[in-house]
């Protein structure tokens, strides 16, 4: 029989955090806004906390890298980004199914996983329908 206990947070932002613990692991869980972490022209503020900082630029990057490579994608791609978790070294993987989805990610080492949802047209969105230029 396996223990599974799961703990959801909600921080200030509306952001939510989901831990799902065993007697084997614990890894975090994300369903993060991107929007929640920038300011009214779309930049990650420099007021904001050093931990939501690390976030914000954290998402940014996996945005940057996942929407460069879009729509090539055909599983997952690996970023070479590395997990945000302090003490793990693990590559962060991602998958996009359209360019109207969450972005999925997923750390191969930890387990940690999350999605980023209202990425579409940040400064770090590059797939193709940003980079037209409007008619």
């Amino acid at each position: 029989m396996i223990l599974l206990l799961l703990v959801v947070v909600v921080d200030t932002k509306s952001n939510i955090s989901v831990k799902l613990l065993n007697e084997k692991k614990m890894a975090e869980r994300y369903i993060m806004d991107l929007t929640h972490y920038l300011d009214s022209e779309g930049n990650i503020p420099k007021s904001l906390p050093k931990e939501s900082r690390q976030m914000a630029s954290f998402l940014a990057l996996i945005v940057g890298e996942v929407t460069t490579q879009f729509p090539q994608i055909t599983r997952s791609i690996e970023t070479g980004i590395r997990c945000l978790e302090e003490k793990c070294h693990g590559e962060i993987v991602c998958a996009l199914d359209n360019a109207d989805s969450p972005i999925r990610w997923y750390c191969l080492e930890c387990g940690g996983l999350g999605i980023i949802s209202n990425w579409q047209s940040s400064q770090w969105d590059n797939t193709e329908s940003r980079a037209e230029p409007p008619a």
